[in-house]
């Protein structure tokens, strides 16, 4: 075991004073204190947190320290155990909902089938079978909750994003109005899915509308969205078309000047690339049009130079 120790040497004996808070076997760590080991007897002693008594065994066995608390506080240790089970049996139901259930889109009726039941006794004989009732009224909440935290924290960290908004038919034809993140973060692409929720009703475009808006309010975004990618359908251009982008023109200033700099700088080149054709069409021509076209005003001369 890694400790952070001091070593003092005695007539005949060596002892480790290990730090309480480095890390031994479970028990230890929960009922016990003021580790001590004795490099020359290959003992160690520790201290009951509950009733103070010293309690001595082999180095790197733990068998009188369990038998200490069994058999002088057996409450804490039916308690110790029973929390020692549980974080078991919770490892357990959240690997099964994330990954069988959300991952894996499996119904919540999995867990009445009785071959998987069977199959979760052969994995953990102590593990206890959730009900469809806790899953969708505890545990899947729970999770959602943790969800929306994180992409909080995502949106959080974003400097600008964009969205993408689109309404989406089951084949029971329910509605339903999904919202997409689009951000750089760290120099990485990302991509979330922000809400997916069922519409009831008529589609209109003030529906979508305040859909966008709880969106917007709940995850920060107010100042930080640049771009919203929809369809033409007619309640979309009703919902949006009179949006105000507040990140939109700070996000663009930049790209514009350098847009308005391309075309500036295109314009002279294409002046530049006229000039030189003119010049070499008028040395083509012969000479008794080089002298009409040299004695005609300048409105008769411009479509004389620029025709092939």
């Amino acid at each position: 075991m890694d400790t952070n120790s001091i070593i003092t040497k005695g007539e005949s004996e060596s002892v480790i004073v290990v730090n309480d808070d480095v890390n031994g076997p479970p028990v230890i760590q929960k009922f016990f204190s003021k580790l001590n080991i004795n490099i020359e007897k290959n003992r160690w002693t520790c201290c009951c947190n509950i009733c103070s008594l010293s309690v001595t065994d082999t180095y790197k066995t733990t068998s009188n320290f369990l038998k200490h608390i069994k058999t002088k506080h057996r409450l804490a240790f039916d308690e110790w155990k029973d929390s020692t089970n549980n974080k078991r049996q919770q490892l357990l139901t959240n690997s099964l909902i994330r990954n069988l259930i959300i991952n894996m889109s499996l119904p919540l009726s999995i867990v009445d089938n009785e071959s998987f039941m069977n199959f979760m006794l052969d994995v953990d004989p102590k593990y206890k079978m959730i009900n469809r009732r806790d899953i969708t009224r505890s545990f899947l909440p729970i999770m959602y909750k943790k969800c929306i935290k994180k992409l909080q924290d995502i949106c959080n960290r974003s400097k600008y994003v964009s969205l993408t908004l689109d309404i989406w038919s089951d084949r029971r034809m329910r509605s339903y109005f999904g919202i997409t993140l689009h951000t750089i973060i760290d120099d990485q692409y990302k991509t979330y899915v922000l809400s997916f929720e069922r519409l009831k009703g008529k589609h209109s475009g003030d529906k979508l509308a305040a859909e966008f808006d709880r969106v917007i309010q709940m995850y920060n975004l107010k100042d930080k969205l640049v771009r919203i990618v929809t369809d033409n359908a007619s309640n979309n251009q009703a919902a949006f078309d009179n949006l105000i982008l507040p990140g939109f023109e700070e996000y663009f200033n930049d790209i514009d000047d350098d847009q308005s700099e391309r075309e500036t700088s295109d314009e002279d080149s294409d002046n530049n690339e006229l000039y030189e054709n003119s010049q070499l069409q008028a040395e083509e021509v012969d000479d008794d049009i080089y002298g009409t076209t040299l004695n005609a005003p300048p409105a008769a001369l411009i479509p004389s130079l620029t025709t092939s």
